[in-house]
């Protein structure tokens, strides 16, 4: 029970990752052309290095303890991206979410999914 939870969890908090760098992308733009642009390249980005080298069926798919780090500065730069960007509680909350979740993919053996 527990492990689908973080399960569904880690797949919130990926989605909230494509959210804060996007929130971030917006707020950061000084027109509304660099908004858009910013609020649509941040979060593809991150997106497209997720779905290369972490995600389950990625054709390059980085092994530990690469991918581990990969995946705290892709969740690390969406916490940071989501407190300058002026939401700071909503940033530390989603920073220590993230990290509570990588540590259990580690502790219930979810790393190879």
């Amino acid at each position: 029970m527990v492990r689908s939870i973080n399960l569904a969890l880690r797949f919130v908090l990926e989605l909230g990752a494509l959210a804060g760098l996007a929130y971030w992308g917006w707020q950061t733009g000084s027109n509304p052309i660099t908004r858009a642009l910013l609020a649509v390249v941040a979060p593809l980005a991150a997106a497209g290095v997720w779905g290369r080298f972490i995600a389950p069926k990625a054709p390059q798919r980085l092994r530990d303890p690469v991918r581990a780090a990969v995946e705290i500065v892709v969740f690390g730069g969406a916490t940071a991206a989501i407190v300058v960007a002026g939401a700071a509680a909503t940033g530390a909350v989603f920073g220590i979410a993230a990290a509570i979740s990588l540590v259990l993919m580690f502790l219930f053996g979810q790393r190879g999914l």
